[in-house]
């Protein structure tokens, strides 16, 4: 249930409204099908990706866009012979089977994360998002300038990447890339990002500080939450710049929730 379209403006409607009882399924057989997934038959360049300390290093940006691509596609066509053939349910009723047989639709990302034993930014905000108080989404950890799952998959718990001899370092309002490879600028830059603007052999792309200026060179992105009458559901526009050494793009997203006693549920469309 995350956001995947390809193109210069990539726009993805996520989680939905209607709702159903549940059925005793104590004698059904989980409805999905998906198995584990092949990695002798995946596109992913396994062999040009290693776990530098902590973080992925990639040959080169042709990695980088294939392993996005490949892991998208993954995503994609386990959501398409799982969820897509229940086309007669509802994004609620999808919602309830996914928890009641445990669908996992993270599968293809936890696999990727496992082979190289990295821990990614995505883990991190799952994590943060599966124990946030639930009464006040406005707090949601899963509210971060990195939006797509692909992306957060390759990326460490801080932002970081490296691709040839290069490290990156992303934050909200852009990118550092150390084009020497001195991995000891990446510790200075966790301690003060702003540093960057003093150092050598680095590139920055995007605006530094809290006064940098808003425009298509940043990774901000703005929220909407609106409700319905009854206040019973409600749903969460969000849109984002996007920038990567890789591509850069608009892109939009809804969320859809249920109020469920006092907190609120994401479901599906």
């Amino acid at each position: 249930m995350r956001k995947f379209l390809s193109g210069f403006v990539p726009i993805l409607m996520l989680f939905g409204t209607i709702g159903c009882e549940k059925e005793n399924s104590e004698t059904i057989d989980s409805p999905f099908t998906s198995e584990m997934l092949n990695r002798n038959s995946s596109s992913i360049p396994y062999s040009s990706i290693r776990n530098d300390d902590g973080i992925l290093a990639f040959h080169d940006m042709e990695s980088v866009v294939q392993t996005l691509d490949a892991l998208e596609s993954q995503y994609l066509n386990m959501e398409t012979n799982d969820i897509n053939s229940f086309p007669e349910l509802s994004g609620e009723e999808l919602t309830e089977m996914e928890i009641e047989f445990g669908y996992n639709e993270n599968k293809p990302f936890e696999e990727f994360e496992s082979y190289f034993s990295f821990s990614s930014l995505r883990k991190l905000i799952l994590s943060r998002s599966l124990a946030f108080d639930k009464s006040n989404v406005e707090n949601d950890p899963d509210d971060n300038f990195v939006r797509e799952i692909n992306i957060r998959t390759i990326l460490n718990e801080r932002y970081e990447l490296k691709i040839g001899n290069s490290y990156y370092k992303f934050f909200s309002g852009g990118y550092i890339q150390i084009v020497d490879g001195d991995r000891s600028k990446l510790e200075d830059l966790e301690r003060d990002i702003t540093l960057a603007l003093g150092m050598s052999n680095v590139i920055i792309e995007g605006e530094l500080g809290d006064d940098r200026a808003a425009g298509c060179n940043s990774m901000q992105f703005d929220t909407y939450n609106a409700y319905n009458s009854s206040v019973t559901r409600r749903i969460k526009c969000q849109i984002s710049h996007q920038t990567w050494p890789w591509n850069r793009y608009v892109l939009a997203e809804t969320t859809n929730y249920k109020k469920k006693n006092s907190g609120w549920d994401k479901i599906r469309t």
